[in-house]
């Protein structure tokens, strides 16, 4: 798995829609109200971290983030 991070779209904010166009081979992201498309040999480039990595690390954030909600 891989995180794509604002700056891959030349971007301070994260994308508010990404979507991967399988014929051309681009991956397409709104934004603000721009929209941009990156090669997929970009996104194929980022660094990868492994699944059970990523799950772990998902659900700490999400333990904490409900905790936050409880207060």
């Amino acid at each position: 798995m891989t995180q794509v991070q604002p700056d891959v779209f030349a971007d301070e904010e994260a994308p508010n829609f990404v979507l991967y166009a399988s014929g051309p081979g681009l991956l397409v992201g709104l934004c603000g109200r721009d929209w941009r498309a990156l090669p997929w040999d970009v996104i194929a480039a980022l660094p990868r971290t492994p699944e059970a990595q990523f799950l772990a690390k998902h659900e700490k954030l999400e333990a904490k983030s409900a905790a936050k909600r409880k207060r």
